[in-house]
């Protein structure tokens, strides 16, 4: 999918500022930030982490549903490189943020070889605050490759982080006249009740706003071997597929299959169904 396809409109609202290039002479298509703060998130088991870019004008000029890839070596000279989606608000001036479970509670290491480093693990115990980082833009994950155009529906099933990305989609598309988007369904599961506190309140401000657009079901789901929906809360809460609705998956791998699955299952075209990495 991209702006074209649900038609998505510029804001006229944005803060005038400089994009950040990559394409400087010698840079080899990396820029430079650095660790500005570390924050958890309520009572989960997430941490933002902020991080301040080249000047206060700067702004990360990124498309919806790309991904920000950072890199630094860890304390034994590896090499420690990971995607991320962007939990601050899109095109901010002079900084961002991610978020991240710690090392320990991911679902799956990235890292698995002695020559690389756990990126989230050098972030949380090995760097400080004022650490330059190397970024560039990465790899841009939301594709629609179904027929009916323009999207008009978007049903977003995440668990845990995934809905980090779910949350700079809704809010592009949400806004009266802002896109061809007229109805967003958002089902997210998380094993920990707690873990909800990374976005709840974000998403009860969005539909506040927009009721009459937006639909958010909260799911608590323990379920981690590959199925989901035990219960049957996520099926409920899930719209039938019409033309031109379009459904994004985003969450770990486990779980990314199994909701997959349960959408094919359920009468959406493998081609209208999205995962996000």
């Amino acid at each position: 999918m991209n702006d074209q396809i649900v038609k998505v409109k510029g804001s006229k609202k944005d803060k005038v500022g400089v994009p950040m290039t990559f394409d400087e002479e010698g840079a080899d298509g990396w820029g430079v930030c650095s660790l500005a703060g570390k924050e958890t998130l309520g009572q989960s088991r997430f941490t933002k982490f902020d991080f301040d870019l080249p000047t206060k004008d700067h702004y990360l000029n990124l498309g919806l549903g790309q991904q920000l890839t950072l890199c630094c070596l860890d304390n034994m000279e590896r090499v420690a490189q990971e995607d991320f989606y962007l939990f601050s608000p899109t095109k901010e001036l002079g900084k961002f943020s991610i978020v991240t479970p710690s090392s320990e509670d991911r679902f799956s290491v990235k890292k698995t070889i002695d020559t690389e480093g756990d990126f989230v693990e050098v972030l949380e115990r090995e760097l400080h605050i004022g650490d330059e980082i190397a970024l560039q833009p990465g790899s841009q994950t939301l594709l629609y490759r179904g027929e009916y155009l323009p999207v008009t529906d978007m049903v977003y099933v995440a668990y845990g982080e995934g809905i980090v990305p779910v949350l700079d989609q809704v809010k592009a598309v949400l806004p009266k006249g802002s896109s061809s988007v007229k109805g967003i369904s958002v089902l997210w599961s998380n094993g920990d009740e707690l873990d909800f506190d990374v976005a709840m309140s974000t998403l009860e401000d969005e539909y506040f706003k927009h009721s009459t657009k937006l639909a958010v079901s909260c799911i608590v789901d323990q379920t981690q071997g590959g199925t989901i929906d035990e219960t049957g809360e996520v099926e409920e809460a899930l719209p039938p597929f019409n033309p031109g609705t379009m459904a994004v998956v985003a969450g770990p791998e486990f779980f990314s299959k199994a909701a997959r699955s349960l959408l094919i299952e359920k009468g959406y075209p493998e081609e209208c169904v999205c995962v996000l990495p």
